[in-house]
C-alpha cells in the first residue's frame, strides 16, 4: 500500500536530506498514524509549510505556483477556497532568478536525479511569488537562510519553496509492471526538465 511505500522510501529520503543540505526537497516534520477504528487507519505526513519564511518574516499575500511540467489535464480557474494556487495550465508565469539560476538548476537537477533513483512520480515545483515582509510590516527583499528569494523585474519577489508530493503515487503507480513504472517515472523527470527550461530564467 501506499503508507508502505512511504514508510520504506523515508529512510533514504531523510539521508539525502541530511546529507545536501542546500537541496530543494520538502522537509517532512512527521509521520502519523490515526486509526479511526479497528478497521480503518489513516497515514498524515506533515511537511514544512511552503510559504513559511522565518520567526521574524512573513510572505504577504502569496500567489503559489505548482508546477508540474507539462500538461496534466483541463485549464480550470483557482478554486474559491484557495484563490492564489495556480498550476502550469493557469498561468504563463516565468521566474526571474537571474545570477542564481545556474546554481538553481543545478541543485534541481540533483534533487530530480534523487527521485528518479527512487522511481518516485509526479512531484512539482512550488514557487511562491509576492512580498516578504519583517513582522513590523517593513519590506525586506533580502535572502534567509532558510529559503531562496530573489526579487523579481517585476518588482516583487520570487520565493522558491521547493519540491513537493514527492511522497504520492500518481495514477496507481505502485501497481504497475516495471516497465510502465520506469516510463512514469522518466516522464516527471522530463517534465521537470521542461520546467527548468520554459519556467525559469
Amino acid at each position: 500500500c501506499e503508507a508502505e511505500d512511504i514508510q520504506s522510501f523515508l529512510p533514504q529520503y531523510l539521508e539525502y536530506l541530511s546529507e545536501n543540505s542546500d537541496t530543494l526537497l520538502c522537509r517532512v516534520l512527521g509521520l502519523y498514524k490515526v486509526s479511526e477504528s479497528i478497521f480503518r487507519d489513516y497515514y498524515v505526513i506533515i511537511l514544512f509549510n511552503p510559504v513559511y519564511v522565518d520567526d521574524t518574516h512573513f510572505f504577504d499575500a502569496p500567489d503559489v505556483y505548482r508546477l508540474q511540467g507539462g500538461y496534466r489535464g483541463p485549464v480550470l480557474p483557482p478554486s474559491p477556497q484557495h484563490p492564489n494556487v495556480f498550476f502550469d495550465a493557469n498561468s504563463e508565469r516565468k521566474f526571474s532568478f537571474r545570477d542564481q539560476l545556474r546554481s538553481l538548476r543545478l541543485r534541481i537537477q540533483q534533487d530530480v536525479k534523487f527521485l528518479r533513483e527512487n522511481g518516485r512520480v509526479g512531484y512539482e515545483l512550488v514557487v511562491v511569488a509576492g512580498c516578504v515582509k519583517k513582522a513590523n510590516k517593513e519590506e525586506s527583499p533580502d535572502s534567509h537562510s532558510t529559503r531562496l528569494v530573489q526579487e523579481s523585474l517585476s518588482g516583487d519577489c520570487n520565493y522558491l519553496s521547493g519540491i513537493y508530493n514527492v511522497f504520492g503515487r500518481e495514477r496507481g503507480t505502485l501497481f504497475l509492471s516495471s516497465f510502465l513504472q520506469s516510463s512514469a517515472v522518466d516522464a516527471s523527470a522530463t517534465a521537470f526538465a521542461q520546467i527548468i527550461q520554459d519556467r525559469l530564467e
